[in-house]
């Protein structure tokens, strides 16, 4: 590797073209670690609304309009990373017209949005890095799901992530499983998520495995 790298990197994934923040974006300024989560997304998108929850650059999103999804909303708080992600729309020839982006903290618009969505996902960043900070986190990581959950209609399916390190699967099961009962849902897991195969995690490292969530569908209310 040799000069200064470009501030921009155009790449494909899995026959979708995405640009990658090399100079100012978070970490690789894309996270490879989720690609085969979104292809899951775009396979349960068809024909349904979705909204994605901290979209960052619309990666979900692309997957779930390529997969026929009638409509796609976005909630990132970041403006720049909202005009990269409309860029994407238009660099692969989606609809621009079914995805619609709002500029909003992902809990103050969960707590004032009444739709609801046939799938919905919720791809946070680290709500916790030090363990310290766990029992807010944990609170923060049920208020978050207990919001998604209101919002997926009966029937409807829920992707929901957890990438802090120090919360590990169990937790975050127990956090998924206290966030249903307060969102008053009736919850069916029906598949565990981790990062890609080629993000493997030493045994001696326990860390490494950041990233975990839940595909779950929502039945309907608790009668």
């Amino acid at each position: 590797i040799a000069g200064e790298p470009p501030a921009m990197a155009q790449f494909s994934e899995s026959g979708l073209l995405f640009t990658a923040e090399l100079a100012g974006g978070q970490k690789t300024g894309f996270y490879c670690a989720q690609r085969q989560h979104r292809r899951r997304a775009g396979r349960f998108a068809g024909d349904r609304t979705v909204l994605d929850l901290f979209a960052h650059t619309g990666a979900f999103a692309l997957y779930a309009l390529r997969g026929g999804a009638s409509r796609v909303v976005c909630v990132e708080s970041a403006a720049r990373l909202i005009e990269i992600g409309r860029g994407h729309a238009a660099l692969n020839g989606l609809p621009a017209e079914r995805l619609d982006w709002v500029k909003a903290n992902v809990f103050e618009d969960l707590r004032q949005r009444e739709e609801r969505y046939g799938l919905v996902i919720c791809d946070p960043p680290p709500l916790v890095r030090k363990r310290p900070d766990l029992d807010a986190a944990a609170r923060a990581y049920k208020d978050l799901n207990r919001l998604a959950l209101a919002r997926v209609e009966p029937g409807g399916f829920l992707l929901t992530f957890s990438c802090s390190g120090a919360v590990d699967a169990k937790l975050f099961r127990q956090i998924f499983f206290a966030a249903a009962v307060e969102a008053g849902v009736r919850v069916d897991l029906l598949e565990p998520l981790a990062a890609a195969p080629d993000h493997p995690v030493a045994i001696t490292h326990p860390q490494g495995e950041y990233l975990k969530g839940w595909l779950a569908r929502v039945r309907g209310a608790v009668i």
